[in-house]
């Protein structure tokens, strides 16, 4: 994933599926937070491994306490 700064000053993000389901966009959905939270003041390029089980990581409960934990880290 590399971060791509815009012209009104914001950033998006490029990210490519190396390994695994490359049409799952939970897993971009993640990936896309995840970057925003660990990459706040950089723009280095960020390389991430994501495992979800089958139901149970699918939540929406837990992806907001593993976003939640993530900031809690980063901060």
């Amino acid at each position: 994933m590399t971060a791509v700064e815009k012209a009104d000053g914001g950033r998006s993000f490029e990210m490519n599926t190396l390994l695994g389901k490359r049409d799952d966009d939970l897993l971009h959905v993640y990936a896309r937070r995840i970057a925003d939270v660990i990459s706040q003041d950089s723009m280095k390029p960020l390389l991430l491994a994501i495992s979800l089980a089958p139901e149970e990581g699918r939540s929406e409960e837990l992806f907001r306490l593993t976003i939640d934990k993530l900031c809690e880290l980063c901060a």
